[in-house]
C-alpha cells in the first residue's frame, strides 16, 4: 500500500518483503536486528548513527 501510493520506493519495498520472510523463516529477532544493522551498515558505510544503538543493544540484550 506504500508504495502504490509512493511514500516508499519498489526497491524499499522488496528489503522490507525479504526481511519480513526472513524473520518468518527464522523467528529469532535478536540475529534479525544483527543482521539488519550490518545490511544498513554495508548500504550507508558513511552513517554511524546506529553505531552506539547497536552496542548498547548487543552488551545490554544479548
Amino acid at each position: 500500500m506504500f508504495s502504490l501510493l509512493g511514500y516508499i520506493t519498489t526497491d524499499i519495498k522488496e528489503i522490507i518483503v525479504r526481511v519480513i520472510e526472513i524473520l518468518g523463516k527464522n523467528n529469532n529477532l535478536d540475529n534479525a536486528v544483527v543482521d539488519l544493522y550490518r545490511l544498513y551498515h554495508i548500504l550507508n558505510p558513511e552513517d554511524a548513527s546506529l553505531d552506539s544503538k547497536m552496542l548498547d543493544y548487543i552488551l545490554n540484550e544479548k
